[in-house]
């Protein structure tokens, strides 16, 4: 029988903070199902596979509103030294996988991996390990369904960010279980935005998800079983599985009762069981404590789940307080769009698509001098409309062109139309 791979997450809190582990099995991993996105949507569709990590922290980021973040080589470099270097982490001497042992101690052998530029990526970083090799959008997707982890990723001032990740089948670290994948994303270095003291929700306004679920137990400190005795969410730790967690972030001052949350099944009507999780649920310094009530310095934030999974297709509101907050559904990733190209003679083409996304209002559309999508860029603009027409081509030439519902860097092209104008 093959093994079902493990994941587990651990996600750092800097200086301000003490390390979070997290493990979340198969079934919650957010490339099938779990999660949760943002306010505000300006990104309905995936990243091509091609994109790797960046693309995914921006189509979750896409969601919530929020601008895309660029690629730090720097960072990204660094990542690298200190996700090698977990591969031979031992827990008996390295406890913290936030950091890197560059001196020997008493009783441990030395890693010669560490380096002090690892150890500058360990203190910033989300982590998440793995059995078995996975694809970037899992790792991603595995931070995004971990409530403490999407919000360190939904910074509103995270402008640049680095990746890397790391497989082995025989890694020499802790037993009994060594973890052959590990993945890193530093979180907090490449803070250097800007916060417009705007409320951020994850799912946002009109996004679509496709993270279903959560599976109670999976993620630490457990956001349940960890709350207060006197909370009523403290209960919920004894389900298996609930739905997938909404994210919202005010600003740190604004007086909100983040407490009274609602969500509503649009689809069917029905107000559902919705557990309200804000700092006030759990104890004064602990760790969900001082993520919710705005160790960040800019935003408060409350989770809110709902006591069963989302249903694919059915559409979900939450009210916080009497005020609805966001609304979005639930479901699969939307496809790319489809193209169609109608020859209108004299060397006039017209390009037309069809595109199911929700909440897009423009598309990308590039014409290309070759076919597949090669040669010349000789056309590249935004439409509102859902065709172009391209005049002066070439009778007989063969061109091709491509449209993605959302801008350049996070969206799904569409695969490329080769076309003859007659």
């Amino acid at each position: 029988m093959r093994r079902r791979p493990v994941y587990k997450l651990i996600t750092l809190g800097v200086a301000m903070l003490g390390a979070a582990v997290f493990v979340i099995p198969t079934s919650a991993s957010a490339a099938t199902a779990p999660g949760l996105v943002a306010q505000a949507s300006t990104s309905n569709t995936a990243p091509p596979s091609d994109l790797g990590a960046y693309g995914w922290v921006n189509y979750y980021r896409g969601l919530a509103g929020l601008n895309t973040v660029s690629r730090n080589a720097t960072l990204e470099v660094q990542e690298g030294t200190h996700v090698r270097y977990l591969a031979d982490h031992s827990l008996s001497c390295e406890t913290n996988v936030h950091d890197e042992l560059t001196q020997r101690l008493g009783g441990c052998g030395a890693n010669r991996y560490a380096t002090m530029a690892g150890k500058a990526a360990a203190n910033n970083s989300n982590i998440v390990r793995v059995s078995t090799s996975v694809t970037d959008r899992t790792a991603v997707s595995s931070w995004m369904v971990a409530g403490f982890h999407a919000l360190t990723m939904l910074d509103p001032r995270l402008a640049s960010t680095g990746y890397a990740a790391y497989f082995t089948p025989h890694p020499t670290g802790a037993k009994p279980l060594a973890w052959d994948y590990t993945a890193g994303l530093d979180v907090y270095r490449g803070r250097t935005g800007q916060y417009a003291n705007s409320v951020i929700a994850f799912p946002g306004a009109n996004a679509a998800t496709p993270l279903l679920s959560y599976a109670v137990g999976t993620e630490s400190p457990e956001p349940f079983r960890s709350a207060l005795s006197t909370s009523p969410c403290r209960a919920w730790g004894n389900k298996s599985v609930v739905s997938a967690p909404i994210i919202v972030q005010w600003p740190k001052a604004a007086r909100v009762s983040s407490q009274l949350g609602k969500i509503v099944d649009v689809t069917t009507g029905a107000a559902q069981a919705t557990c309200s999780l804000n700092a006030a649920s759990y104890a004064r310094g602990s760790l969900p404590n001082q993520f919710l009530g705005g160790s960040n310095g800019i935003t408060q934030a409350a989770l809110y789940y709902m006591a069963t999974p989302f249903v694919s297709g059915h559409k979900y509101e939450l009210v916080v307080a009497n005020q609805a907050i966001t609304k979005f559904s639930a479901g699969a990733v939307p496809a790319a769009p489809t193209m169609y190209q109608t020859p209108r003679g004299a060397g006039t083409t017209t390009v037309s698509w069809k595109d199911n996304a929700p909440g897009v209002t423009s598309h990308l559309v590039q014409l290309y001098s070759g076919p597949n999508c090669s040669g010349t860029l000789l056309a590249n603009g935004r439409t509102t409309a859902m065709s172009v027409t391209y005049t002066r081509l070439i009778r007989g030439h063969l061109y091709s062109v491509r449209a993605s519902g959302d801008t350049a860097t996070i969206g799904r092209w569409s695969g490329c139309l080769n076309f003859k104008p007659s």
